[in-house]
């Protein structure tokens, strides 16, 4: 019985290095696929985020000052405060308009609701 326990030892121990190597190796292959996934996860949630940020930066670009005056609108201040409410506005105030090329200063002479 002793000498049988010998032989079942002995096997077992000359299977080990093979089943460390195949265990090793599944594990390579299993971390050279987890890199791969986690790579193009990466890869593809920073193409969506710089994607986001260049329409972000488009619309920052469209809602600028110098856009909106190239439009045709343009940009009224009294003593250097943007003016958003004729109501603000008296007889005799001078306000400075911007227009996208020059600027010109009036004089209130009828400020109406």
């Amino acid at each position: 019985r002793l000498a049988e326990e010998h032989r079942r030892l002995d096997g077992c121990r000359k299977r080990i290095p093979s089943a460390v190597v195949r265990r090793l190796s599944e594990a390579k292959l299993t971390l050279l696929t987890v890199r791969k996934d986690i790579f193009q996860s990466v890869t593809a949630s920073l193409s969506r985020q710089h994607h986001r940020l260049e329409l972000l930066q488009q619309r920052l670009t469209d809602a600028s000052p110098e856009k909106m005056l190239a439009r045709g609108y343009s940009l009224t201040l009294k003593d250097g405060k943007v003016v958003k409410d004729a109501s603000s506005l008296r007889e005799g105030d001078e306000i400075l308009t911007r227009f996208f090329r020059g600027k010109t200063t009036s004089v209130i002479t009828n400020s109406e609701l």
